[in-house]
């Protein structure tokens, strides 16, 4: 109880600074892990999704996630019936499989995905709230339903010949 309150007050006064600089994405991760150990599912599932949201949103995230962006573009274009990208689910899938435990909770959310769920929470269920496998899943889904929130993976058009 003592540390929620403490976890509470933090929040209270990081929500005051920049998003950023605060992080605040791990008070919201700590406040879930909290919630949990209370027993109380709802709190701890709308903390997670605070998390995850807070850390979408960063400017940070969406520049680390264009490592990944092959994969991300893969899936939103496969789940939108495009045959080519669908071919190069099997091997992708397979690559999150042998990289170890969060990268098959992140296989096992992208079959789900797949197969045509889009509840992140039930995506991410398993997941670090906080962690690339949870944000590739998110930006999967925000993808999905906003295309124009792919373009920040996308390589910079070069610039027009003078």
């Amino acid at each position: 109880t003592e540390a929620r309150e403490l976890a509470e007050e933090a929040l209270a006064i990081e929500q005051t600074l920049d998003p950023g600089a605060a992080e605040i994405w791990k008070t919201y991760g700590l406040l879930a892990e909290i919630a949990d150990q209370q027993s109380r599912g709802n709190e701890a599932a709308e903390y997670r999704r605070l998390a995850r949201a807070a850390k979408r949103n960063f400017a940070g995230t969406r520049h680390q996630m264009q490592q990944f962006a092959p994969v991300i573009l893969a899936f939103v274009s496969a789940l939108a019936g495009d045959e080519d990208a669908t071919k190069s689910i099997p091997a992708l899938l397979e690559m999150f499989r042998s990289a170890g435990d969060e990268g098959v909770r992140c296989a096992d959310a992208l079959t789900q995905l797949l197969a045509g769920e889009r509840d992140a929470e039930v995506l991410c269920d398993g997941m670090s709230s906080i962690g690339d496998q949870a944000m590739i899943i998110e930006t999967i889904l925000a993808g999905l339903e906003d295309p124009s929130t792919l373009s920040d993976l996308l390589p910079p058009e070069a610039a027009p010949e003078e």
